[in-house]
């Protein structure tokens, strides 16, 4: 829960742009993973992106961008269950369709089915606590942490701020190490959980990366705080 944050299809984008998606606490911007898997600029509308095949698509929502709101298309993940309140049917900010499974913005759903695979073909079931995550729900989580209502955002971003509302986060089950925001000092390590081990081996080959401050915050940011 953290960080510093119809039909026609575009031209998928080899070596897409970088840019910054990050806290506003943040001194050093973290810029977007450039993957060939990732479809264009994750900074822009999805609507016309088709989800992955082999995922299935649940519309568009409403994403946000450094504060600013961006339509997003949403996809869920067969196969890759997330107990986060968006996916659960009959919780509150549930997105109907979601089924238990894992929700990414359509920009990345490739990227997520494809690093399922992998963890699948060497014996590992992923499944996550949050993957896309309403304004709604962020506001509560905000609300409920003093350090966020005192600007202290390492672990609960502010509303509009988080990764998660733009759908290319997921926050992993299986490794629940805290640490700070460098990757050289002080990085959230977990070499007990066969979760965090697989991710440390495997994730960066499919465009994510950990959020230094926390085991299982992995996203399609690089950047100072992103390992």
């Amino acid at each position: 829960m953290p960080d510093d944050s119809p039909e026609s299809a575009p031209a998928h984008v080899r070596n897409p742009p970088c840019d910054v998606i990050d806290g506003p606490s943040s001194r050093h911007g973290d810029r977007l993973a450039c993957d060939p898997l990732v479809v264009g600029d994750l900074r822009d509308d999805s609507t016309g992106v088709p989800c992955a095949r082999g995922t299935a698509d649940l519309g568009t929502h409403r994403g946000f961008v450094r504060g600013e709101p961006v339509s997003v298309r949403l996809c869920r993940v067969r196969g890759f269950p997330s107990t986060s309140p968006e996916s659960v049917p009959g919780s509150t900010f549930y997105v109907p369709g979601a089924r238990g499974d894992v929700i990414v913005n359509a920009r990345v759903s490739a990227v997520v089915l494809a690093l399922v695979k992998a963890a699948r073909d060497s014996g590992l079931d992923l499944s996550a606590t949050s993957s896309f995550r309403t304004a709604r729900h962020q506001r509560g989580l905000c609300r409920s942490d003093p350090a966020c209502l005192d600007g202290e955002y390492t672990y609960v971003a502010p509303p509009g701020w988080s990764n998660h509302q733009l759908g290319v986060a997921i926050d992993f089950a299986g490794t629940d190490v805290r640490g700070g925001r460098s990757c050289v000092r002080n990085r959230a390590i977990d070499r007990r959980s066969r979760v965090w081990r697989f991710l440390e081996r495997r994730a960066r080959r499919f465009g994510f990366q950990q959020y230094a401050a926390e085991s299982w915050h992995w996203d399609a940011a690089m950047g100072h705080s992103r390992c």
